[in-house]
C-alpha cells in the first residue's frame, strides 16, 4: 500500500480570532490570562472579554519595525515566556491597532492576516556556503511541520507514535531514476546542494555512506523516494540547553519516506513508513509508540520541563494515520 495523500496545512503566523477564554492571573493584579484557539497570553487586566476579537501573533514568527510592535519586541523572535509563574505562548492585539479602523471589512474570523500586519516566519541563520544548485527538484516541498494549535480535528482517540523534534537543520536525501540512471542528491531546506561541495550535509552524506546505502534502499522500496530527517550534530543550532549540538559528530535522524512518484508521505500505517524501513538508529527517537492522542498526552509535552532522557528538549512529533504535527515545549522555547 502506498501512503496516504499529503496535507500541507497553510502554515499560520498571525490570524483573526475570537478569545475563548479569560481568567485572572494568579500572582498579579494588573494581568489577565486569556486562551485563543489553543494559544494563551497574558494580557493587561480587562483588556479583553470572551468572544472579543483578537489579532493572535503565533510563536516563532519575527515581529515588524512597525510603532505598534516594538513594545511586544524581546529578541529575534516570539516566543513562550513565563510571567509570574504562569505561560504566555503567542501574542494578542486589538484588530484595530494592527489593521486599522474598518478592519472589519477587510478580514473575517480565522483569517491569516500575517501579510496585512507584517509578520514572517522565523528562519534560523543558515551558512552562504551551501553552493546550493537550486530549489528543491522533483516537485519536493519544504519541511514544515504544523503545531497542534493551527489544526482544526485533531485525530482523539487515535493510536499515535509521539517522537522526539529535533533541534538541527532540515536535511533531505532523494534518490530517483532520470534518464535511465540512478542519481542520488542532497537538499537543505529550500534547496539543492552540489555532492562535490563542502558542506555539513555534503560531509554527513558522504561520512556515513549514505550515498551508498540509499540506492539499496530504493531496489527495497520499488519507487523514487526522498528520505526528510534531521542534521543535528556540533555547530548546529549551537545552545547550551541544545543536547543535540553538544555531540562532536554529525547524525542525519530519518522522520519520514516520501514517495516522490505521487509526493505522498508514508504515514503510519503503511508498510513503508520510516519506522519498518528504516533502521532504528538512523531515525529520530520514537519515545512512545501506539498510544492514545488525548489532550493530556499533548500538554504532557509541552508543559515537562526536561525531557525523558532528562535532557531540554524543543518538543515532539506526533504522526497519526493521516498526517503528523508538533507540540513544541514551552519550557525548550523560553530558553531558546
Amino acid at each position: 500500500m502506498i501512503g496516504l495523500p499529503v496535507v500541507l496545512p497553510h502554515m499560520k503566523l498571525a490570524t483573526l480570532e475570537l478569545v475563548d477564554s479569560v481568567e485572572r492571573h494568579p500572582d498579579a493584579d494588573r494581568l489577565d490570562v486569556i486562551k485563543i484557539s489553543g494559544y494563551q497570553c497574558i494580557v493587561t487586566r480587562d483588556s479583553y472579554a470572551v468572544g472579543d476579537p483578537v489579532v493572535l501573533i503565533h510563536p516563532d514568527t519575527v515581529l515588524p519595525d512597525d510603532e505598534w510592535a516594538k513594545p511586544y519586541k524581546r529578541g529575534e523572535r516570539v516566543k513562550a515566556v513565563k510571567l509570574r509563574g504562569v505561560w504566555s505562548f503567542g501574542i494578542a492585539v486589538k484588530p484595530d491597532v494592527v489593521l486599522g479602523e474598518g478592519w472589519g471589512d477587510l478580514v473575517e474570523i480565522g483569517q491569516e492576516v500575517s501579510a496585512l500586519v507584517g509578520v514572517r516566519k522565523y528562519e534560523s541563520p543558515v551558512g552562504n556556503d551551501l553552493q546550493a544548485i537550486g530549489g528543491l527538484p522533483f516537485g519536493m516541498f519544504k519541511t514544515d511541520e504544523e503545531r497542534y494549535q493551527n489544526l482544526d480535528d485533531l485525530p482523539w482517540g487515535e493510536k499515535v507514535d509521539v517522537t522526539l523534534k529535533v533541534d538541527g537543520s532540515s536535511m533531505t536525501v532523494y534518490c530517483k531514476q532520470v534518464d535511465g540512471e540512478l542519481v542520488v542528491g542532497v537538499c537543505s531546506r529550500t534547496q539543492e546542494l552540489r555532492t562535490t561541495c563542502d558542506n555539513k550535509y555534503i560531509r554527513c552524506f558522504k561520512e556515513y555512506g549514505i550515498d551508498e546505502r540509499v540506492p539499496m534502499l530504493r531496489d527495497l522500496l520499488g519507487f523514487d523516494f526522498a528520505l526528510r530527517g534531521e542534521l543535528h550534530g556540533k555547530g548546529i543550532q549551537s545552545s547550551k540547553y541544545n543536547p543535540h549540538s553538544q555531540v562532536d559528530h554529525l547524525e542525519f535522524s530519518v522522520y519520514d519516506v516520501l514517495n516522490l512518484e505521487t509526493l505522498e508521505i508514508q504515514r503510519k500505517g503503511s508498510e513503508f513508513y520510516f519506522l519498518k524501513v528504516i533502521d532504528e538508529d538512523s531515525t529520530v527517537e520514537v519515545i512512545e509508540r501506539d498510544v492514545e492522542l488525548t489532550p493530556e498526552l499533548i500538554k504532557k509535552y509541552e508543559e515537562m520541563d526536561k525531557g525523558p532522557s532528562g535532557h531540554h528538549f524543543e518538543g515532539v512529533v506526533i504522526k497519526h494515520s493521516k498526517g503528523s504535527f508538533k507540540v513544541i515545549n514551552l519550557k525548550y522555547d523560553s530558553l531558546k
